[in-house]
């Protein structure tokens, strides 16, 4: 009697700890990975945000560069419309009919000569104003995608962080049944050990029926469950799982006695 008691108290602590340990092991792994899945989602939050609020500089780049390349294929109608120009042009007129017309000469040849010449002079002058604004929003739409595209590389670089941990999260979540399995096992072994240690397996060995009988208490599987683990811990149903009382339940599972 002796040596089944020590047997099931030897295997019973091991199954304990190795249900423990899964447990622990999964709780683990699911805080990590609830840690790297919220990581992640603010990873992006932040990247969308920063990409949308950039994107207004982004699109002026943009349609400056598109007018730019228009210029240079001659196509001067953006020019000619800009507000600026038109404002200049319009009071630089008005400024000379006033002036023709104080001196009587608003239809005269001088004056169609004088609107020619300023008319000329104003849009090479606006033109090359017209010119540097747009390659300074040019310029600025670039300097948003430089800046859009090393946002991006820091959200790859993050979230691939995170995204890598997760990955490990999941991993030692779906290894930790397997784990415990194992150290049931393994309580199991030590629990036989333990009883042969002490004499208990009789001249049979661990293949000696009288061993094993004397063991788990018969040659039934129902006989077993009783003689062993009802002796020893007493009534098991109401305990819960991972107890040290619920191992003879852990072990009837594990052998298939149960069912």
């Amino acid at each position: 009697m002796a040596a089944v008691t020590a047997a099931v108290a030897v295997g019973a602590g091991m199954a304990y700890a190795a249900n423990r340990q899964g447990a622990a092991a999964k709780k683990a792994a699911n805080a990590q990975g609830n840690a790297a899945q919220q990581a992640m989602q603010k990873y992006t939050d932040l990247y969308d945000q920063s990409r949308s609020d950039a994107t207004p500089w982004l699109e002026t780049g943009q349609q400056a560069n598109s007018r730019l390349q228009a210029l240079m294929n001659g196509d001067m109608s953006s020019f000619l419309v800009d507000p600026g120009y038109q404002f200049r042009m319009d009071q630089g007129i008005q400024g000379l009919d006033r002036s023709a017309a104080a001196r009587g000469r608003l239809f005269s040849g001088g004056h169609s000569t004088d609107l020619l010449n300023y008319n000329q002079g104003l849009a090479s002058q606006e033109y090359g104003n017209f010119y540097n604004r747009l390659m300074g929003l040019s310029n600025q739409g670039l300097g948003t995608a430089q800046y859009l595209g090393g946002l991006a590389r820091n959200y790859g670089n993050q979230y691939g962080q995170a995204l890598g941990l997760k990955g490990q999260a999941d991993a030692q979540r779906a290894a930790a049944g397997p784990m415990t399995q194992a150290g049931y096992g393994n309580a199991l072994a030590s629990a036989f050990s333990t009883y042969a240690g002490m004499g208990g397996g009789g001249g049979g060995g661990f293949g000696g029926g009288s061993g094993l009988s004397s063991l788990f208490g018969g040659n039934n599987a129902g006989a077993q469950r009783a003689s062993s683990y009802s002796t020893l811990m007493g009534n098991q149903a109401g305990t819960g799982q991972g107890s040290i009382y619920n191992f003879g339940n852990n072990v009837d599972n594990l052998w298939g006695w149960k069912g």
